[in-house]
């Protein structure tokens, strides 16, 4: 069976590292991902995907990210049963992020290579 994920996507909100009750780390945070295609006239449209990150990864994504922060993340899907506070039943589909890589600023779309042009100006 396969079950990978890789996505790009910008944080929701900043995120927040808590501790379970077994004192593991753990980060549960959203990312908005625009889809590639538009129909014409319409606003971009964006998807929002709940996201959970354990341990070393949550600790990462909890230090150098912030809202708006552009991320690349790979993991798998895993479903979900729990009880709500009401007693009602619920299923949650969510990403379960193994990596997390930089992939940009607030306000740019990626990062480029970095120019391999000779700088004169350097004294080396």
């Amino acid at each position: 069976m396969l079950n990978q994920l890789q996505m790009q996507g910008r944080l929701v909100a900043s995120p927040e590292l808590k501790q379970t009750a077994n004192g593991k780390n753990v980060l549960t945070f959203s990312i908005a991902s625009q889809r590639t295609y538009t129909p014409k006239g319409q606003d971009k449209i964006s998807d929002f995907f709940e996201c959970v990150a354990w341990e070393k990864t949550a600790e990462f994504i909890s230090r150098y990210f912030k809202k708006g922060d552009l991320l690349i993340i790979c993991g798998y899907l895993q479903s979900r049963n729990y009880e709500d506070k009401q007693g009602s039943k619920r299923k949650v589909v969510e990403i379960v992020v193994e990596k997390a890589e930089f992939s940009g600023s607030k306000g740019s779309e990626h990062i480029t290579e970095p120019t391999t042009e000779p700088n004169d100006d350097l004294p080396f």
